[in-house]
This record gives structure tokens, sequence and C-alpha cells, in this order.
């Protein structure tokens, strides 16, 4: 079983690249069929392989963060160890949790708490609601309570299917919590959120991603506080909008909704009131900043990057959000797509 490394086998790698990287010349020089350039990006498969050479204490952010792994533990390489493993060499002045209804094996949790590796151990809700929601809330809330008694400030939650591979990512976030204090006179939020750019919607109300979000505990704790859905499925018209999609409150639109409501922001359900809330509680962090690989989605290649204009799909980033915080408000086009049919 792989906790570490199962290679050192350098010259297949760079054997494996130099094919790799052959095929693609090929590719980008000869063909016809295709008016695009391709790329890859590869990135090592075991925790020790990446930055194993970092000095002790490199970029760690001045207070105390938590790292809540959330989820299903992914086996295949066992990649969620790994990734708790990573995470506890990468940022050794913070803690790291795993919070899972999966079952780790003794070996398993003897290697993660020998690494420092706490275990949160959530309930299971009563149902799991659309597409797992239930279970998000269950294991980030049992992950912030422990980060809680631990007597942790800021916390970065995030998945079992996901890793981080920036050694400066906490240091970063702190830097934007920072950078970006609340101003807004609302005496219940502490910090700004951090949100992953990655299926952060820009015409999409009120839902930004749950993927990676981080923050300070107390302002994370009020924003997985939302109460169980006791819908088991949401069940959509044939055809949708990122409006009327935003009406069924998917899990996205359910959490960042719960949380404005808690926090005392009047919801008016259109896109210039859901710029008013990025810019006043949120801040947006790129995904590539972070060097982020996430299994589910990116595996192959990074989802809705395309150079189409206008975009359906268009994801924030750390400069679109930067300027609805200095006082952009939503464009005709905008106010379109928010309306614009899916594709078939």
């Amino acid at each position: 079983m792989p906790f570490i490394s199962q290679q050192d086998h350098p010259i297949f790698d760079q054997f494996h690249t130099k094919i790799l990287d052959r095929l693609f010349l090929l590719i980008n020089k000869y063909s016809c069929l295709s008016k695009s350039t391709y790329v890859f990006h590869s990135r090592p498969r075991f925790q020790l392989d990446i930055y194993p050479a970092l000095p002790l204490g490199f970029n760690q952010p001045p207070e105390l963060f938590a790292i809540i792994i959330a989820g299903p533990i992914v086996l295949r390489d066992s990649f969620t160890i790994n990734t708790a493993l990573l995470y506890s060499r990468l940022f050794p002045s913070s803690l790291i949790i795993i919070s899972t209804l999966s079952s780790l094996t003794t070996k398993e949790r003897n290697i993660l708490q020998s690494n420092n590796v706490h275990i949160a151990n959530p309930s299971t809700p009563v149902c799991n609601g659309p597409s797992n929601l239930n279970l998000q809330i269950a294991t980030t809330q049992a992950g912030v309570q422990l980060a809680q008694r631990l007597g942790c400030r800021y916390l970065l939650k995030t998945r079992a299917d996901m890793r981080i591979h920036s050694p400066r990512a906490l240091l970063d976030i702190y830097n934007l919590i920072m950078a970006y204090p609340v101003s807004h006179p609302n005496s219940s939020i502490s910090k700004r959120i951090i949100v992953g750019s990655h299926n952060t919607f820009r015409y999409r109300l009120y839902g930004i991603s749950d993927t990676f979000l981080a923050g300070s505990v107390a302002d994370l704790y009020a924003y997985f506080s939302a109460l169980p859905d006791t819908r088991r499925s949401i069940s959509f018209p044939s055809r949708l909008t990122h409006r009327l999609q935003s009406s069924y409150k998917i899990p996205e639109v359910y959490l960042m909704t719960s949380y404005l409501s808690r926090i005392g922001h009047d919801i008016r359900w259109t896109l210039a009131d859901t710029f008013t809330a990025l810019a006043r509680y949120f801040c947006v962090i790129d995904w590539e900043t972070l060097d982020i690989h996430w299994g589910k989605y990116t595996s192959r290649l990074r989802p809705r990057v395309n150079y189409r204009y206008p975009e359906l799909f268009v994801e924030h980033s750390f400069y679109s959000w930067l300027a609805i915080f200095l006082g952009e408000q939503p464009s005709e086009l905008d106010l379109h797509m928010t309306d614009e049919l899916f594709p078939l």
C-alpha cells in the first residue's frame, strides 16, 4: 500500500515525460483537424516526491491554521492518506484534520496519527441530501468543531479527492484575509471567506463553490451551520438557466444563502445583489495559484478554460472579484447570460 512513495524511478519518469512531450509536439505541429494547441501538466503521484527538500517552516502563516480534509477516503494510490501526509510536511505549523464517514484501517490510523494528523468522527445524517449535501455539512462541521477545540483561529476546508500542491497556499490565503478586511458594518462577521475560483460561476446567483473555502474558524462554522436539507434529490426541468438553477437551491446556493441569511444579508435573488455579497463578505483565489488537482473533474483536462466569448460557464477569478470589490456592476451581457438557456 503506497502511503509514502512507491516510485523512485526517475529514469522511467523522464522517459515517460519525453514521450508525452514528443507526442504533444507532433499533435500541435501536424494536426490539421484541430484549431487548438495542447499542453500537459504532470504532477507527482506520491507525497514524498512533492518538494522533497523543502526547508522546515518555509512560507508558513503566522497564526494557527487547520486544514480539514472532508469526505470519502480515496483509496487509489492511497490518495487521501498521501494528501494528509503531504500537508503535514508542507505545513508543519498547521493542524491537519481528516473528517470522514469512511472506515480507516488500524494501519491507516497509526500512520496518520504518527504524522500528527487528527481524525474527526462526524455523525451520519438521516438522509444524504441532494448531491450528498448533508454528508458534506456533517463532515465539515465535525472538522470545524475539532479545529475549535484544538485552538485554531483559521482553517481551510477542502475535499478528500482534492490535493493542493503549492507550499505557499496557506500563507497566500492568510495574506488575502489580512489584505481585504471586512468593511461592511456587520458585527457577526470576523473575516472574509476565501473561495476557490473553480466552479464559482460568474452568472450563477449566490453560488460560490463549496469545494474550497478558507477563513476564520468562527465564520466557517457559521457557513456550514446550515440546517440539513430534507430533500433527497432535486428534479430540474428539461432546460435550465443559471437563474432557474439557483432558484432550486442546489448545494452551493443552499449553503451560501443560508450563510447570508444567518449574517443578516437581505437576499434579493439578483445578479447585482450576488455581486454585492461577493464584494462584502468573500474573496476569490485562483486555483492556479494553489496548484490544485481534483481527480473528479481535472484528472485529464482543466475544464472551462476556453477562449470563446461570451462563455456561459465562465468562472470568477481573483481579478474579476477585485473589479467587483472596486464597484463593478453586472453588465447587460452579464444579465443576459444569467437567463441564457444551458446547452442541450
